[in-house]
């Protein structure tokens, strides 16, 4: 049986529970009872979240029922619904096996402990009287689920924190609870020291056993070693991470009734045990259940039932049947279709049909349809195929009902097709045999012709072959004619050159002999300056060989220059192919600095260019002691006119330093900010694709928040980060981290968000070399991925310490999506290990996205209370109908009023997208 909107359930399913013979459910909007084959509201609990109900049996033997909300803790006895605790938003409840009349509570901020002792439930005046106990300096997390066990420990579940174990240490009095921090002992058990997954962990408490259910797979606890182990006494399948098991129920018989989901698909497996202990798993009796998410699971043990709380709805199975699993499917080929529309098969055999089989070579494109008929969810059904003559092997299992293959080539094929039920059995094989003959340019006759042609080609070729060879031969004669006369006159000219050397050769000589005797140091360079040869004058001059200057210096003579000009003066003399005079100092040998004025004279050869340089240095040390002791002398009395008029101007100058640096710093600070809206992306881009709002409000003059978004492809990314700080450090990091962002986008091609911001906090910790600094700066991100289809949106999203808020069309409740505990950069000691991930949902268009930083909501009033996120939430429910650009105008003028009289402590940012 099953129960969906059309019986009233309005919303997702939180948990279900059998009380006194009725079914009750917890939703996002109530506790509904089912009556009449409906689900109606219990009014009370109307338009509030409930999470979790149970039974309870107080003092006086009534029996009640605890239902834990949004609103606190509502109880029903007698029909009659009554709140006994306010203003918690209770996830979970726990009846005490030790304490008399003690429940445990768990809610957003800590667990509580509630006692009715003596209480009368008809006296609404008595309720008040309730002894309520929070235990905030005990435990500081929210509280998800909670247990007892056998011991008298109280075990907690904190999504994304991890599991605690909370022992008393000092001892009652009596059966009376007694409570101060130093009675409690508490150890944390986390994926870090367990190797369990923290993510929407559940207890399920099985003959004093602690077992825990998490992504990961189930986990007991060892008494003897302190810790979670792997439960594996059903298989390593149910511990090795494989599978996700959502519930754990034992029931009457001794059966375990274990609820399997594995993305969308989900099973309901039984392990039924047997008189001498052995068991099987019955993991196909119950595949008929279709794909959905587990939200929860009871026994209703009165009528042998079991009620599964899903997406879809409620569904209640029989424990007792067991359907047939063994019958095998018939599988039928229902339509061949060639090339688009032309049908040659109807589905049943006749001798017509056999002609037909043979086909054409232009209808080689073929299309086989098939089905398989069967009574229980032929949606799942699934087929393998095999194309006998093409395929290698039959197919994976599909759920596609038909085939296409196109451009066969000719030959005998025959089609195979099989199919499998949700209960794994196969079906017969069922065939199609056809053949397709070959086109006309591949038949006998057309191979003839081809033959014939080629042999006719080849004689061309040979034909023109011989024609060129004859006039290449004579071609190349001509050439032998015309390079024996190009050699005779060359070498008429090698002797004309080698008569004009020898007169070089006698000027040379002549030149050698100057160069030799000269006191100038002389050398010759390549037309880049590259010294070739220096004269004895240079070693007199500087006291180095050619060997030793080039070892000690290198070999250019322009780089070793001190001249602070001489590359400009080089360039002129390349240039302008004129010689050039330079001053400069060097060192000789022994140490001695020597002044030298240097002239550079070009040598051009017979095309203009200049082939070499000559660089003649001359001694002028005695010159520049003269100009020395000349400008000592004038600095003398410079420096006599400057010291009088500096005690006059120093004071006007230090006036003038101060105000010239606060103007610098104020300046700086200003074009920070220009620069800093420089990187954030123009409001106009945005708008080209979504209708928007953005809240961007520093808290001083530059930003440590940032908004970004890029689109690349398909895809659109947008983002809200919170940058370590605030003000001119902030802005640093804001720059550092939009830069990343778009580097790893668009350089590095990467679409994947959890990818994304793993590089980015690979690049900020590199960037900042906080693995080898106390550097420790970071940032917050909500981080969207929207891939735009014709009447919706796909959403990636991976959030580092931010949550995604959206609002489906036509709705007026904002869902969340949490982020990853985990932020941006850090150094290694104080970042965890947890990994980014993603989480995805599609939206409809007109839906809308909210993405911030935590100024809006951290934001203290002149009372010193936060704006808080349950304000936000609420607030963006109240504006739901309205369009963004009138949402923004409230947002903006909210926060305003909320800032009178105080200073606003922190950057706010808030982005509205609509889809």
């Amino acid at each position: 049986m099953f129960w969906n909107e059309r019986n009233g359930i309005v919303s997702t399913i939180e948990s279900c529970i059998q009380f006194k013979n009725k079914t009750y459910i917890s939703t996002i909007q109530g506790v509904y009872v089912l009556e009449d084959n409906n689900f109606n509201s219990i009014e009370k609990t109307k338009n509030t979240q409930a999470w979790k109900s149970i039974e309870y049996i107080t003092n006086n033997g009534d029996t009640t029922l605890l239902m834990g909300t949004s609103e606190g803790i509502y109880m029903l006895v007698d029909g009659a619904v009554t709140k006994i605790l306010n203003s918690f938003q209770t996830h979970a409840l726990c009846k005490s096996k030790f304490y008399d009349d003690v429940i445990f509570y768990g809610y957003q901020k800590s667990i509580g402990i509630i006692s009715s002792s003596n209480l009368k439930y008809k006296d609404e005046k008595l309720i008040n009287n309730y002894n309520k106990i929070d235990l905030k300096d005990v435990f500081s997390f929210q509280a998800d689920d909670i247990c007892e066990d056998g011991e008298g420990n109280v075990w907690v579940s904190s999504d994304y924190s991890g599991i605690f174990k909370i022992r008393r240490t000092n001892k009652d009095i009596g059966n009376q609870l007694t409570f101060h921090k130093d009675s409690f002992d508490i150890k944390m058990y986390n994926d870090t020291t367990d190797d369990i997954s923290i993510e929407e962990s559940r207890f399920w408490l099985d003959q004093d056993r602690v077992i825990i259910s998490t992504q990961k797979g189930l986990r007991v606890y060892d008494k003897e070693k302190d810790k979670f182990v792997p439960f594996d006494k059903f298989g390593e399948k149910y511990c090795n991470g494989s599978r996700y098991v959502r519930f754990f129920l034992r029931d009457k018989n001794n059966n375990i009734w274990l609820g399997i989901q594995k993305g969308q698909v989900v099973n309901i497996e039984v392990v039924r045990f047997q008189k001498d202990g052995n068991f099987q798993i019955d993991s196909i009796s119950y595949r008929r259940m279709p794909d959905m998410s587990i939200t929860s699971a009871c026994i209703d043990e009165e009528n042998n039932q079991i009620l599964v709380g899903a997406s879809e709805g409620l569904f209640r199975l029989d424990m007792n049947k067991i359907y047939d699993t063994k019958k095998k499917p018939n599988v039928f080929i229902r339509k061949v279709r060639i090339n688009v529309d032309s049908i040659i098969f109807w589905g049943q055999k006749s001798v017509q049909t056999d002609i037909k089989r043979n086909i054409k070579s232009e209808y080689n494109n073929i299309t086989f349809e098939f089905a398989s008929p069967f009574f229980s969810n032929e949606s799942k059904m699934e087929y393998s195929y095999y194309l006998e003559g093409y395929d290698d092997d039959f197919s994976k299992w599909t759920l596609k009902t038909e085939k296409e293959y196109t451009n066969l080539w000719e030959g005998e094929y025959c089609f195979k097709v099989k199919s499998r039920n949700i209960f794994m059995q196969e079906s017969e094989i069922t065939d199609f045999k056809f053949t397709i003959h070959p086109p006309w340019f591949r038949s006998i006759y057309a191979y003839i012709g081809y033959f014939i042609i080629l042999g006719f080609i080849i004689y061309l070729i040979v034909k023109i072959s011989l024609y060129r060879v004859t006039k290449a031969k004579i071609k190349l004669e001509q050439i032998v004619r015309e390079r024996t006369s190009e050699i005779m006159q060359q070498k008429e000219e090698i002797i004309a050159q080698s008569e004009e050397l020898e007169l070089i050769n006698v000027e040379l000589e002549k030149l050698s002999i100057v160069a030799s005797e000269t006191n100038n140091a002389i050398a010759i360079t390549d037309n880049k300056g590259n010294i070739e040869w220096i004269n004895s004058g240079f070693t007199r001059m500087y006291g180095y060989e050619l060997n030793e200057f080039i070892e000690k210096y290198g070999r250019n003579l322009i780089k070793l220059s001190t001249n602070k000009e001489i590359k400009k003066i080089f360039e002129q003399c390349l240039k302008e192919k004129k010689t050039v005079i330079y001053e400069s100092r060097t060192k000789s040998k022994t140490g001695e600095g020597i002044w030298s004025q240097t002239t550079i004279t070009p040598i051009l050869d017979f095309n203009g260019n200049i082939s070499q340089l000559i660089a003649i240095d001359s001694d002028i040390r005695k010159l520049k002691k003269v100009e020395q002791e000349l400008l000592q002398k004038n600095e003398e009395i410079l420096a006599q006119n400057e010291e009088i008029n500096a005690q006059r101007e120093e004071l006007e100058e230090q006036n003038i330093a101060i105000l010239t640096k606060n103007e610098l710093i104020n300046g700086s600070i200003r074009y920070a900010k220009t620069i800093q809206t420089a990187i954030l992306p123009f409001k106009e881009r945005i708008d080209k694709h979504f209708e928007n709002f953005i809240l961007f409000r520093p808290k001083d003059i530059v930003s440590g928040d940032f908004y970004w978004y890029v689109k690349s492809k398909n895809y659109h990314f947008i983002a809200a980060v919170d940058c370590t700080g605030h003000g001119v450090p902030g802005a640093f990091m804001s720059m550092i981290g939009s830069s990343l962002l778009n580097q790893i986008v668009h350089n590095d091609n990467e679409f994947n968000t959890a990818n994304i911001l793993t590089k980015l906090n690979e690049l900020v910790i590199f960037s900042l070399r906080q693995e080898h600094t106390d550097n420790n700066d970071g940032m917050d991100v909500c981080l969207c991925r929207i891939e735009r289809q014709e009447s919706s949106a796909k959403i990636q999203f991976t959030g580092a310490k931010r949550p995604l808020l959206y609002i489906q069309k036509n709705n007026i409740k904002i869902e969340r999506l949490k982020g990853n505990r985990k932020s941006i950069g850090g150094t290694q000691k104080k970042r965890n290990v947890i990994d980014f991930t993603i989480q995805e949902i599609e939206l409809e268009n007109d839906s809308t996205i909210y993405l911030s930083s935590d100024g809006y909501i951290d934001q203290n009033n002149s009372s010193r209370k936060k704006f808080g996120t349950s304000k936000l939430i609420s607030t963006l429910e109240s504006l739901s109908q309205e369009d963004l650009k009138r949402q923004h105008e409230i947002l903006n003028s909210k926060i305003e009023t909320w800032l009178e009289g105080t200073e606003q402590r922190d950057d706010i940012t808030l982005l509205g997208v609509k889809l």
